[in-house]
């Protein structure tokens, strides 16, 4: 279970990371205290990681756009 699911959102899919292929995880900033989430994702077999952005899903979009490919947000 991802921390999305553990607040009750939807988990979203994570491609593997593109540097290295490894497995990686989206969570939420906990080192800067702020009203407002901030969402980053790392790989946990190289430290590839891309955020802070406010949007977990957004977050996820941008993480699994490769090369050539648009941007595209699911709703």
């Amino acid at each position: 279970m991802d921390e999305l699911e553990k607040m009750g959102l939807r988990p979203v899919e994570l491609k593997p990371c593109p540097f290295c292929g490894g497995h990686a995880e989206i969570s939420e900033d906990h080192c800067r205290p702020s009203d407002k989430a901030r969402w980053f994702i790392k790989c946990y077999t190289c430290g590839g990681s891309l955020g802070f952005y406010r949007d977990p899903y957004e977050t996820a979009a941008k993480w699994n756009r490769r090369g050539g490919e648009p941007l595209w947000i699911k709703c």
